[in-house]
């Protein structure tokens, strides 16, 4: 089986991480970061190279990201399934696209003679990964893109173990407005993209809502102007509020699903300004496309996000027991997951290109790991050997995480 040895290696890795000597910890909290439709070449790692071009690497600015990286083990053969929610339902549910939702539909897409499984997403009686970790004591929060399924109350994020979540359903929505236009779905649906996607769930409600700040003067006139208005930034603030407020007793699952980086290209001017002048100040030229720009800031301001939200976990002092993973999809095939074990890990993912788009080779991803306080070189931190896949990271993390640890001495 091919991806056999890649997570055989993570699990060890995992099992032996924490310091000997110590007493066991509480279960790790995790962070799982999602982001969308990223591209390899976009994350400054995969800059480094000689076969890069010199305007090409100094257009490409994620600091954060590539710390993490460098602390980091890399697994560079992690496959999983392509397009959005064919890939989502399979990282929630920890079962193989084939095997729970394999075509990208809409969410009004329904056959009538299934009321388990003909509607889009996770069928309803499929348990997902919050709800295995909440039965085992964890405190489950969401934010961002779900795409996994809302026909019903048990196609939901709620359904499916979250405690709570803010964000949106469907492929894609407008980051100011969070309206439904056709630059952000490419498509025209029954309610003639007249749907606003944004929706909260928590112990009170569970329904849809309308931001203050998107109905503000400031941003019905002229949302890029306003750093508030961007959708990214509740999505942000809905984090860190996660964290800040967490009980550190009780151990955290966190779930940021991006919708960085996927269309419509947008993003508040200031980062593009941030972009043009980050450029020019190690001596590029400026960027000639318009779209090549947006999507420079647009990973800027994600880079960024994913500081402030690593920063907010070590000032609550949760950094040396938090599991992190980094994923994305990808406009090829998904890309996958990534790790930052029990003592840090992080990941970026890495497709291969148009000649890995066919549905069974999905996208390889890069994963990070390091181990307690000990930082590792960029040979020893590969792990090239063997092949693994996004479903197994459910089972992976129930087996690995939540089985008591043993300590010497």
């Amino acid at each position: 089986m091919p991806g056999a040895s890649a997570f055989a290696k993570v699990a060890l890795l995992a099992a032996v991480g924490f310091r000997e000597g110590v007493a066991a910890p509480q279960k790790p909290h995790v962070l799982f970061i999602l982001a969308d439709d990223y591209g390899w070449a976009n994350m400054g790692v995969h800059r480094r190279g000689e076969g890069t071009s010199k305007q090409a690497k100094l257009e490409t600015h994620t600091p954060n990201m590539d710390a993490l990286i460098d602390e980091g083990i890399l697994l560079d053969r992690h496959y999983t399934y392509k397009i959005c929610s064919p890939s989502r339902s399979s990282l929630q549910s920890g079962r193989l696209a084939l095997h729970v939702n394999s075509v990208n539909t809409g969410v009004t897409v329904v056959n009538a003679s299934d009321p388990v499984s003909g509607a889009a997403g996770i069928p309803r009686n499929m348990t997902g990964i919050a709800q295995k970790l909440k039965s085992a004591g964890y405190k489950t929060h969401m934010v961002g893109k779900w795409d996994a399924g809302m026909a019903t109350p048990e196609h939901t994020p709620w359904g499916k173990g979250y405690d709570s979540w803010v964000g949106y359903f469907q492929h894609a929505n407008d980051y100011w407005s969070k309206g439904m236009p056709i630059q952000a779905t490419g498509e025209i649906d029954n309610c003639l993209n007249s749907f606003v996607d944004l929706f909260m769930h928590n112990e009170t409600f569970r329904g849809g809502v309308r931001d203050g700040i998107s109905m503000s003067p400031e941003c019905l006139k002229d949302p890029s102007s306003f750093a508030a208005c961007y959708e990214e930034e509740l999505f942000k603030a809905r984090a860190l509020e996660v964290i800040r407020d967490h009980d550190v007793t009780s151990p955290l699952f966190l779930f940021y699903a991006f919708h960085l980086m996927h269309t419509p290209l947008q993003v508040h001017d200031s980062y593009l300004r941030k972009i043009d002048d980050l450029v020019a100040a190690v001596g590029g030229e400026k960027i000639s496309s318009m779209d090549r720009r947006l999507y420079a800031a647009m990973a800027l301001y994600m880079d960024e996000a994913i500081g402030e939200v690593v920063a907010a976990i070590k000032a609550k002092g949760m950094w040396d027991n938090t599991l992190v993973v980094f994923s994305y999809t990808t406009v090829e095939p998904f890309t996958s997951l990534v790790l930052r074990i029990t003592i840090h890990s992080k990941a970026v993912s890495t497709p291969i290109g148009r000649a890995a788009s066919a549905s069974t080779l999905g996208s390889l991803e890069a994963s990070f790991h390091r181990q307690s306080g000990a930082r590792c070189t960029r040979a020893s931190c590969r792990l090239p050997i063997g092949t693994a896949h996004c479903v197994s990271w459910r089972a992976w993390m129930l087996q690995t995480m939540l089985r008591p640890r043993r300590t010497s001495g």
